[in-house]
């Protein structure tokens, strides 16, 4: 009996130790759309056309440089630097942020100074957020939702940005002029703001095209919230601008 114990325990660590071995993490199982590394640069151009005559220039025409540095830490976890400078008819303009990558998705750390600074000081501390942008999670695929990210105050939502992948679809642009069309997986972001002392709400929405072991190759939505993916903060405004942001990816560098 004993023999046939040892036989069978031997028989079950083996079996054990071999689907552990087996095991596949999430990021594995997809194809990377999201690399993400120290060196890795993008260039876009964009456009940004407004529903509303008077605005001037209409549309406003430029350029967006991405890259990614060093690793720093932030709040005691490891982030890439992103640095975006953004060049229009108004000027120049660099940002920062601070973004990781694991085996389960794409997070950007949220600045907590640049949120709460728009609110009025009595219901700052109020206030609750997540920590992090939940850009991106693995594995993309069909129909897989989640949420980017929630504000509340008390008891009341504040904001509600969300996910959902629309699946694989052809997409179009340019990289070292040439014309490329790829297969890339469609998301699209939305982002509802509430405003509950006036029962207002507002929605928001970007589409965003991901290529394989690229990443981003186009953006277009609305002008309030696509900042949001280059650094940028929150809409606290209920604007009627309606600007529509149209940016394509035209230089990878690895």
């Amino acid at each position: 009996m004993k023999k046939y114990f040892t036989l069978a325990t031997l028989f079950l660590l083996l079996f054990v130790s071999c689907k552990k071995s087996n095991s596949i993490q999430p990021e594995e199982i997809a194809p990377t759309y999201f690399p993400l590394q120290a060196g890795l640069r993008y260039n876009y151009i964009f456009t940004i056309s407004y529903s509303l005559p008077f605005m001037k220039p209409n549309p406003i025409s430029g350029t967006r440089a991405m890259s990614y540095g060093d690793e720093v830490k932030k709040s005691g976890t490891n982030y890439f630097q992103q640095t975006d400078t953004t060049v229009d008819g108004s000027g120049t303009n660099v940002t920062t942020s601070f973004i990781r990558k694991t085996n389960y998705g794409v997070y950007v750390f949220v600045n907590s100074d640049s949120v709460l600074f728009p609110l009025p000081d009595s219901i700052k501390k109020d206030v609750t957020f997540d920590k992090e942008l939940a850009l991106v999670t693995f594995p993309l695929e069909k129909n897989k939702s989640w949420m980017v990210f929630q504000m509340s105050v008390l008891s009341s939502l504040l904001i509600e940005f969300s996910a959902i992948c629309k699946g694989l679809d052809s997409v179009d642009y340019q990289l070292s002029d040439s014309n490329m069309r790829d297969e890339a997986q469609k998301v699209d972001y939305t982002l509802t703001m509430f405003k509950p002392e006036v029962g207002i709400h507002r929605n928001y929405t970007v589409t965003v095209w991901f290529v394989k072991n690229i990443g981003i190759v186009k953006m277009e939505g609305s002008d309030e919230i696509l900042p949001l993916f280059s650094g940028g903060n929150f809409p606290f405004t209920i604007s009627t601008n309606k600007g529509f942001h149209v940016q394509s990816l035209v230089k990878f560098t690895k």
